[in-house]
């Protein structure tokens, strides 16, 4: 489960244990930069490219390698929360 943190807007990744209704909450990168920040579709209409915090633009699997981390589902989080979803996001 990936969040956003209401009071101080980190990026959150919770585990729920086994058998525990408590959602254990921790920072999902320590640089906050590493959170994209961007997403656009490639001309052909397949491929998306992250944009992170340091305005640097990478494929998913670049992303995964520069930064350890998948950037869609932190980027669907993002989305979710402002009220928007993924394809709305790259048909502008």
């Amino acid at each position: 489960m990936i969040g956003i943190c209401p009071s101080c807007g980190d990026v959150l990744k919770g585990e729920r244990g086994a058998g525990k209704d408590v959602v254990d909450l921790c920072k999902l990168c320590d640089d906050p930069k590493a959170i994209p920040t961007g997403i656009r579709l490639l001309p052909d209409q397949a491929s998306l490219i992250f944009t992170d915090g340091k305005m640097n633009e990478y494929k998913r699997d670049e992303y995964k390698k520069a930064h350890g981390f998948d950037p869609l589902p932190v980027w669907e989080a993002i989305l979710k929360q402002n009220g928007t979803t993924l394809s709305e996001e790259t048909s502008r």
